[in-house]
C-alpha cells in the first residue's frame, strides 16, 4: 500500500502543472512561463504566413514569419491558441506588439512555452505584458516594449492563450511597430449569445403555435 502511495506521489511530482495567468476583458497582465503544453493534439496544425509590416506611405518597415496553430487539450477539450513571430534580419524596425482576435466571451489565460511544442521553431524573446481589450474581451495583446521588442533576426517563444473555447473559426493576427501587418490565422468561434438565443427561442415557439392553429381550422 505504501508503496503504491509513494508511486502515486512521485507520478504527480513528475506531472507539469501549467502555469497560467487569468487575463480577463479590461485587464494587463505579465504571461507566465509554462515548461510545456498539457496532453493533448493540434487540431489545426502549425501554420506558416509570411508578414510585410507596412506605413501609411507604402513603405516596408520590418517583414517576417508568423507560425499559429490550435491544440486541444485531452483533459478538458478545451483549445490553446498558439502563435510565435520571426522578425527578419533585414527589417528596418523591430515588433513591439502582436495582437490577436477574436476572444470574445470566452476565458483566456496567457503564457509563452519554454520550450517550443512540436512544429514550432525555438525562440528567445517574451512578452513584456499581455493586455485584453474592455468589453467581450475580443483582443488579446503581447507587447514587446523597447527594449524588449522583437529585434531583427530575433523570434519569440511560443505564445499560448489558453482558453475554454471548444471550436474555432477564422480570427486575425496583427503586428504593429512603424508599420502594420494584419494577416488571417485562427481563433475561438463565439458561441450565440443569450439574447439571440431567445430570440430564435421565441420564434420556433411562434412558428408551433402557427402550426398548431392551422391544424385546428
Amino acid at each position: 500500500m505504501r508503496a503504491a502511495f509513494t508511486a502515486l506521489t512521485m507520478l504527480f511530482l513528475a506531472t507539469p502543472a501549467i502555469q497560467a495567468t487569468p487575463l480577463t476583458p479590461g485587464s494587463q497582465v505579465v504571461p507566465s512561463a509554462e515548461a510545456a503544453l498539457p496532453a493533448g493534439s493540434y487540431v489545426f496544425s502549425p501554420t506558416t504566413v509570411s508578414i510585410t509590416g507596412l506605413n501609411a506611405l507604402g513603405e516596408t518597415r520590418f517583414t517576417g514569419t508568423l507560425m499559429f496553430a490550435v491544440y486541444r487539450e485531452s483533459a478538458t477539450g478545451f483549445l490553446d491558441f498558439l502563435y510565435q513571430y520571426q522578425n527578419n534580419i533585414g527589417s528596418r524596425d523591430p515588433v513591439e506588439s502582436l495582437s490577436v482576435t477574436d476572444f470574445a466571451s470566452v476565458t483566456t489565460d496567457v503564457t509563452h512555452l519554454t520550450t517550443a511544442p512540436t512544429g514550432f521553431g525555438s525562440g528567445t524573446v517574451v512578452p513584456t505584458i499581455a493586455t485584453r481589450s474592455f468589453g467581450l474581451g475580443s483582443v488579446v495583446a503581447f507587447d514587446f516594449p523597447t527594449p524588449s521588442s522583437i529585434a531583427p533576426g530575433q523570434t519569440t517563444e511560443v505564445l499560448a492563450i489558453h482558453s475554454n473555447a471548444n471550436q474555432f473559426d477564422l480570427g486575425t493576427t496583427n503586428l504593429i511597430d512603424g508599420g502594420i501587418a494584419s494577416v488571417v490565422t485562427r481563433g475561438p468561434r463565439s458561441a450565440p449569445e443569450p439574447s439571440t438565443l431567445t430570440l430564435f427561442g421565441g420564434c420556433l415557439l411562434g412558428l408551433a403555435g402557427c402550426l398548431a392553429r392551422s391544424k385546428q381550422s
